[in-house]
């Protein structure tokens, strides 16, 4: 196909000019792979945010066992004293 050949489509004819046809195919294919790209990114991104999450979650249980075990001694500890006081009051 040369430039300026003629098409028809049905009543309807067209003249040709394969460079702009070229241009659209190749900004339409530009198109397709910075949409692919957007996706990839988008999907990595959410696989980090999966990952951060369950490490959040993750420090999140430790930290609260953490904090429950002196106070479970704390608790132990006030017992005992009250336990003291109720014995020296008597």
């Amino acid at each position: 196909m040369f430039a300026g050949d003629e098409v028809s489509l049905g009543e309807r004819t067209f003249r040709v000019f394969p460079q702009v046809i070229s241009r659209n195919v190749s900004a339409r294919h530009a198109g397709d792979i910075q949409a692919h790209e957007l996706e990839v990114n988008t999907l990595l991104l959410l696989e980090s945010f999966h990952q951060s999450n369950f490490e959040l979650e993750h420090f999140a249980h430790i930290a609260a066992h953490e904090l429950l075990h002196p106070l479970g001694q704390a608790t132990n500890f006030l017992y005992l004293i009250e336990d003291c006081i109720i014995k020296y009051v008597n």
